[in-house]
């Protein structure tokens, strides 16, 4: 039953224009990734590695405000969090193999811990 003076929403599906637009982007993305020399792969890959995680990461936190998902402060913890979980990849992944399995040896099972400290006997 809806209470007098609100409004009943209901679900649209996607207008065709915007799945013509999406699968234009995805060919027109194929067709620039085929036409990269091997210098501006290079290039590419290293934009890849650096910039859009930060760039992910940054619009996950606005979008997070913008569409009302978080307050500013619970925004703020997701990025603080995405920025650790960032520089321990980082961190992870420029050391050697070796050195890197050993550290997953230890980091690993140190995950749930917390969680299981946090949400009790439930999980």
């Amino acid at each position: 039953m809806i209470a007098a003076g609100t409004v009943a929403w209901e679900r649209t599906p996607a207008p065709g224009a915007f799945w013509i637009v999406l699968i234009a982007g995805a060919v027109a993305l194929l067709v620039l990734y085929a036409m990269l020399s091997f210098e501006r792969f290079e290039i590419f890959k290293q934009l890849l590695a650096s910039f859009f995680p930060l760039a992910l990461l940054i619009l996950a936190v606005l979008g997070s405000i913008v569409f009302g998902l978080a307050t500013p402060t619970e925004a703020a913890a997701i990025g603080s969090l995405g920025g650790f979980a960032l520089a321990a990849v980082y961190a992870l992944v420029a050391r050697p193999r070796p050195e890197r399995a050993r550290l997953l040896k230890i980091w690993l099972p140190l995950w749930p811990s917390p969680a299981r400290r946090y949400y009790g006997s439930c999980c």
